[in-house]
């Protein structure tokens, strides 16, 4: 496991080329897909649409069972930053997760508003978190498409560094 947690940054950078600056613009829309491997097992499959303003896609997993995640991102064209991010995580037939006698989650909502990240997850209702999240962004477990936000806001700062965090909800951040 630590192998793919490592190997994920590295794969980011190798497939984004790096932070430093472009004057290439981002394309206008872009649909890729990516399959994460771990040996000669699949371990996810992200397939998304990227394009200025959104990044909306699909991350199948199968580990420890099969999982498929719906997400949808809305990010501010001219900085690269995600304003808002909306997924929902099923089982292959449609049905809800759920972990012993909690109801399963319907819908995540993440809204990043200042230095802060408001998180309301739906289940039977709805509980909110805020937490302190300075320059951070949406990140799914083996999401290739959100490697893709930080490089972005990079470039639309002209700008070969940064200090930023990751976010995926709950009460803490973790800078990258």
């Amino acid at each position: 496991m630590s192998f793919v947690r490592l190997a994920l940054p590295a794969a980011a950078l190798a497939v984004f080329g790096g932070c430093r600056p472009s004057t290439v613009p981002e394309p206008a829309s872009a649909r890729r897909t990516y399959v994460l491997m771990l040996g000669d097992d699949t371990v996810a499959v992200d397939q998304f649409t990227l394009s200025r303003d959104r990044v909306e896609g699909t991350v199948v997993t199968h580990l420890p069972r099969a999982v498929v995640t719906r997400y949808n991102a809305t990010r501010n064209p001219s900085t690269g930053r995600a304003t808002q991010i909306v997924y929902n995580a099923r089982l292959p037939d449609g049905s809800l997760i759920t972990t012993g006698t909690q109801p399963g989650v319907r819908q995540v909502t993440i809204d990043f508003v200042g230095d802060s990240a408001v998180t309301r997850v739906q289940r039977d209702t709805v509980i909110t978190v805020r937490a302190a999240a300075p320059n951070a962004f949406p990140y799914l477990n083996y999401g290739i498409a959100f490697f893709q936000l930080p490089i972005s806001a990079l470039r639309a700062a002209g700008t070969e560094s940064g200090s930023y965090a990751i976010y995926s909800g709950g009460r803490v951040s973790t800078p990258i």
